[in-house]
């Protein structure tokens, strides 16, 4: 019996199956509950969506330098905190709102769109976030 449990993979390794697994189902979820006339008007409607794309690629930043500077972490806290204001929000925030009755569609199109966008923006936010705190001392 111990060739055959030696033989299993590692928890460690099924570990980012299981979390892949878990978001894509809570994406389907969300999905499932969204007509194409909700996502005709979330994308027509770009108020709502550049809002909080600012609000996710300057806003969240910018307070995240502000706290940086205020605490004073050591170096590698305190770019850890950057790296995390730099990245983009998770599609499970999308099922958060869905059961909070908010706007499912718009949050499913701002987790797509900042998700899409994340190849770009998270180092160039990183960096200009980092050289923000190293100018600033």
């Amino acid at each position: 019996m111990t060739g055959v449990l030696a033989s299993l993979p590692a928890a460690d390794s099924l570990q980012p199956l299981l979390i892949g697994a878990v978001q894509a189902l809570t994406m389907v979820i969300v999905g499932l509950y969204l007509d194409t006339a909700q996502l005709r008007r979330t994308l027509g409607g770009g108020r709502a969506l550049a809002t909080g794309l600012a609000a996710q690629w300057l806003l969240l930043p910018l307070l995240t330098v502000a706290l940086v500077l205020a605490l004073r972490p050591p170096p590698a806290a305190a770019l850890g905190l950057i790296l995390v204001a730099a990245c983009p929000g998770g599609g499970g925030a999308a099922y958060f709102v869905l059961v909070g009755r908010g706007d499912a569609a718009l949050s499913a199109a701002l987790s797509t769109l900042s998700i899409l966008l994340a190849a770009l923006a998270t180092p160039a936010a990183f960096a200009v976030m980092a050289w923000l705190v190293g100018a600033a001392g």
